[in-house]
């Protein structure tokens, strides 16, 4: 047997429009195709040898079943068979991979067929391609400008073949003179040819999408139709073996008999779904076998002569369905075809093939095909039953053929060779691979409810960090001011500058003690005076869901977190009732919740039963207007970060500001990663990622500054044990910071939000700021991530198909660099020209880390006098694409940060005189634009830009993307790989090539061509006119 199996997973494939490949490439294309069909029984084979399991423990195919059945199967040969004398049924010889092939199996089994003269005709993109067995030789049949659609079927003489074709038409083809003889129209509009079958020399019959049934000459001459045939599509027709009776099945899940050439009805079956298998006996002329069943497929075998069901399949597979039945025409056996679906996801399964003697007598099977088998077909009238007894090599039965010269058999010994030479390196490589990288990130099958999660930990840190009824910092600051304080004063002001951010340049050796945290608990805002009302499944107390704690900050208080005594270590020391929490039960890191538990309020963290406001955390911050401290206020409002239950708050990633009398809506979208059981075996890691940050930031601060922040975790050590600390630490020359080996946990989550918001004003917003949170989850289910093994034991496939591994995978590079910002200002008015000598006329202010640079020395124009670009600073140690050099570290210029959040953020303060404003000036929008763009491009105001109004404060949170070319895509030219490297493309007025530099170059030169001008803000070479001539 040489069954055409469709080898992709996807049952359901539209034809794609491309370009014919030539005769000459197709040869590798089918070897390629038999290397994956070769591999894949071989993974299944190697899996049966490593799991060697009991079939009743562990099915890697689903057995058989027993279904109920009303007719009681005959113990005696429901139709007559010639048993083979070896009967053997094996993987074929050679497997067509097309992955356009026309497979939606919805249509029937008429897009495939063999000719009498052994050759298999197939609908691929479009046009008829033939493939000769004997040559394997595959060659596009068909010129139709693409028509050629869902079926195709052999005339008995082997020359010419029927074809359906678009828009709702029929055609044959003589593949003599290589054109369509004749064509015509199907019976009604809009419909199309599905299914076709030969009754005779000259008789040929159809069936359309609309149900219509057509008699048809030769010449495609209309001798007889029934347009109600079917009511839905008719996908099928099969044609008995004495061409007294077809039968037909269709989309409204009916099978009729029909009598031809009169074509009329013979009698109708009614099934509950619908039915694509049909087959007749090759020699009992009455006998009918029908595939049905959407969820236990199973084989129904009709008398059409008796009008009865005579006999019923008793066991089949759970969870299957029949896709393909088929007689062998010299035998008499059956040869079915299940499809065992997944349980989660029915586009995905098994083929099964099955040979069957009698309705439960099943002598061979074969398990080795991943998807579908919607084809089964006979060619060179079913005599190629026994093929598995030539090597599935080519050239090992030429090596031990008697009759072939020895100088052949030495080239095909030599061939050999260099094949297995190859293919030792290629599994080297994959060899080298799987230890080098053995986990991959997928995305889950299934999506996560969010019960399965808990609610992020919610943490709000108000912006007015001391309460002025507690302690007042102008005042203190004037005494500071007027050397009128005691030295108490000076450490109480000392310590409030902590919390205000140390904007009074505040400079004292003393190092914060727990004294100092006692002192902040006093003139912080307490619990009380920042939250007014809280909800969470009811309203309650906030003092018994919120608890303080300390970040970089100051005292923040937190929602749904890890108590401390959990979360640190007894190492860690943590001041009084700073992240006191409930303790953790029925949830662990890496396991989620138990199983078991199915209420909220057994379990903590907290967790949410649904989406949506129905079931959130309503807050309302509150601001009290008296206590309120002009000199220690960062910003009005409240920052609001949200973040894992297990996790420290620190205010340098992921947070977002609420400001005051607004109602915000924020909806969470978590975005989860976990490991599979069988990664767990790589140097697994207890922690997450965000702790080990803190921890590691905790650690460099101690060995650089000989303290660390009062937020930090930290030994409750003396003077003397720090100094002994340090001593053994600056002893080594590894630098603390490089050393974290802060991984990402196998466990993580992540919450981002979606925020909304919109005014808020009542009456008692005279007397103090209002701020009302809703924080809830968007969506009730989320996809998440899963780390799996790269290879496991399909590595040794995987060095089966060495020839056909193809590394597409494109590496990023671990060197990232800070993007390079340039201000174009969109003040209209009177104001100083501007001209390429002259700076911008504003004030700007940069503090980043200490560091104030005078506005004429950062920004300046960016051409020189001639017109010619030149960079920012002559000092560049970076290049596009070798990044940074890896010795360098601090004096790196484009400049570059060292880590993501707040804390390394390039800040700015644009200020413009109101006097400058003019709204009729070009546009009435006033403010600047800023473009952040690669430090090698020249900026231009076309850009993608962001615009930045008066009077506001905006955060830009950056997101590079960066593209990096793999060493062995250098090798090939630029048209290839599409790109251009470093030197390839040298530019006239750029030193630097980027494609945007390459467009402004070309914009330059088309427009001097064109107006022989260029503008102002364009690289040329001309000073004046008088250069043009």
């Amino acid at each position: 047997m040489q069954p055409t199996i469709h080898c992709n997973k996807k049952p359901d494939i539209e034809a794609a429009i491309t370009d014919v490949a030539d005769v000459d490439k197709e040869a590798p294309f089918i070897n390629y195709a038999k290397i994956r069909y070769n591999r894949i029984n071989y993974q299944n084979a190697l899996r049966n040898i490593l799991l060697p399991l009991d079939v009743k423990v562990l099915n890697f195919f689903p057995p058989k079943i027993s279904i109920p059945d009303k007719i009681v199967s005959q113990t005696d040969q429901v139709w007559p068979v010639k048993p083979r004398k070896k009967p053997v049924i094996g993987p074929p010889e050679v497997v067509l991979d097309m992955p356009h092939f026309d497979s939606n199996i919805s249509l029937g089994h008429h897009v495939a067929d063999w000719s009498s003269k052994n050759c298999l005709a197939t609908i691929f993109e479009n046009e008829v391609h033939m493939w000769y067995p004997e040559s394997e030789f595959l060659r596009a049949a068909t010129d139709t400008q693409r028509r050629v659609q869902h079926c195709v079927k052999w005339k008995s003489d082997g020359i010419r073949f029927a074809v359906g074709l678009y828009p709702n038409r029929v055609g044959i083809w003589d593949i003599l003179t290589k054109k369509l003889i004749c064509e015509t129209l199907c019976c009604l509009p809009c419909c199309e040819v599905l299914c076709l079958e030969w009754i005779s020399e000259d008789r040929l019959i159809t069936g359309c999408s609309k149900g219509v049934l057509r008699l048809n000459s030769s010449n495609l001459k209309c001798l007889k139709k029934v347009r109600n045939a079917h009511d839905c599509s008719i996908i099928n027709i099969v044609s008995s073996c004495n061409k007294n009776f077809i039968a037909t099945s269709s989309m409204d899940n009916n099978v009729i008999v029909w009598k031809v050439p009169q074509l009329t009805g013979h009698f109708q079956i009614e099934f509950i779904t619908t039915v694509r298998a049909l087959a007749w006996h090759p020699w009992a002329n009455s006998l009918l076998a029908i595939g049905h069943g959407y969820n236990q497929g199973h084989v129904i075998v009709w008398n059409v002569n008796t009008h009865k069901q005579i006999a019923r399949e008793k066991t089949t597979y759970k969870n299957s369905s029949i896709d393909c039945l088929t007689f062998n025409p010299l035998s008499g056996e059956l040869v079915v075809s299940y499809f065992v679906h997944c349980t989660r996801d029915r586009t995905k399964g098994s083929g099964i093939i099955s040979v069957l003697t009698n309705i439960d007598n099943v002598v061979e099977e074969m398990h080795m095909h991943d998807g579908p088998i919607p084809y089964l077909l006979w060619g060179n009238g079913g005599k190629t039953l026994d093929y598995t007894e030539n090597s599935g090599i080519h050239g090992v039965k030429y090596i031990c053929e008697k009759q072939r010269p020895t100088a052949e058999k030495l080239l095909w010994l030599a061939l050999l060779a260099v094949s297995f030479y190859i293919c030792f390196n290629m599994v080297t490589q994959t060899w080298i691979k799987w230890l080098q990288t053995p986990v991959m990130i997928s995305f889950s099958q299934s999506p996560t409810n969010i019960w399965e999660i808990p609610f992020p930990a919610v943490t709000v840190c108000p912006q007015s960090k001391v309460n002025t009824r507690r302690y007042n910092v102008t005042a203190a600051f004037r005494r500071m001011w007027n050397d009128n304080v005691t030295s108490d004063e000076v450490r109480k002001f000392s310590d409030a500058s902590l919390l205000c951010g140390n904007r009074f340049n505040v400079k004292s050796n003393q190092i914060a003690d727990s004294a100092s945290i006692d002192f902040f608990a006093k003139i912080a805002p307490s619990l009380r005076d920042v939250f007014g009302y809280c909800y969470w499944e009811s309203d309650v107390n906030c003092n018994d869901i919120f608890s303080p704690t300390l970040t970089n900050e100051g005292v923040c208080f937190t929602f749904n977190m890890m108590d401390k005594a959990q979360l640190y270590t007894k190492q860690a020391y943590i001041k009084d009732n700073y992240g006191k929490h409930k303790n953790i039960s029925n949830w662990t890191i890496d396991d989620g919740f138990f199983k078991n538990n199915t209420t909220s309020n057994t379990s903590f963290p907290r967790r949410a039963i649904t989406s949506g406001d129905s079931d959130k955390l309503s807050l309302t911050l509150q601001i009290f207007l008296k206590s309120i401290s002009g000199m220690c206020y960062r910003s009005e409002g409240f920052k609001i970060l949200l973040h894992h239950p297990a996790e420290v708050p620190r205010f340098v990633t992921r947070h977002f500001r609420a400001s005051v009398n607004q109602i915000f809506d924020i909806a969470v979208k978590p975005e989860m990663t976990v490991t599979s059981p069988n990664v767990k075996n790589y140097d697994p890691h207890f922690y997450t990622q965000e702790n080990c940050h803190v921890e590691c930031l905790a650690n460099y601060t101690l060995a650089t500054c000989g303290c660390v922040g009062y937020y930090m975790p930290r030994n409750l050590l003396h003077q003397q044990m720090i100094s002994e600390i340090l001593s053994s630490q600056h002893k080594t020359d590894k630098n603390p910071l490089v050393d974290c080996d802060c991984l990402p946990s196998c466990t993580s989550i992540v919450y981002n939000a979606e925020i909304s918001q919109s005014g808020y004003q009542n009456k008692e917003t005279k007397f103090k700021h209002v701020t009302i949170l809703d924080i809830y989850f968007k969506e009730k289910t989320f996809t998440s991530a899963e780390r799996n093994e790269l290879f496991s034991p399909d590595f040794w496939a995987n060095c089966g198909d060495a020839f056909a591994k193809k590394d597409s995978g494109q590496p990023f590079t671990d060197r990232e660099k800070m993007a390079l910002i340039r201000y174009c200002e969109d003040l209209k008015g009177d104001k100083p020209k501007l001209s390429k000598k002259t700076t911008l006329d504003m004030s700007i202010t940069l503090d980043r880390h200490n560091l104030n640079f005078d506005m004429g020395k950062l920004l300046y124009s960016c051409f020189l006098p001639d017109g010619t670009f030149e960079a920012f600073e002559p000092k560049n140690n970076w290049k596009m694409e070798s990044g940074y050099p890896d010795k360098d570290i601090l004096g790196t210029y484009p400049k570059r940060v060292y880590t993501s959040g707040a804390d390394q953020a390039l800040r700015i303060y644009l200020l413009e005189r109101t006097a400058n404003f003019d709204f009729d000036c070009k546009s009435s929008l006033q403010g600047f634009r800023v473009i952040i763009h690669n430090p090698l491009t020249v900026p231009q105001a076309s850009q993608n830009y962001f615009r930045v109004s008066p009077d506001r404060s905006f955060i830009a949170a950056v997101m590079p993307t960066l593209i990096h070319t793999a060493p062995d895509v250098v090798r090939f030219n630029a048209a290839s790989r599409n790109c251009y490297m470093e030197l390839e493309r040298p530019l006239k007025y750029f030193k630097q090539y980027t494609q945007d530099n390459c467009w402004l170059e070309c914009l330059s030169n088309y427009t001097l061509l064109r107006c022989e001008c260029v503008s102002y803000y364009m690289p040329s070479k001309i000073k004046s006119l008088r250069n043009l001539k």
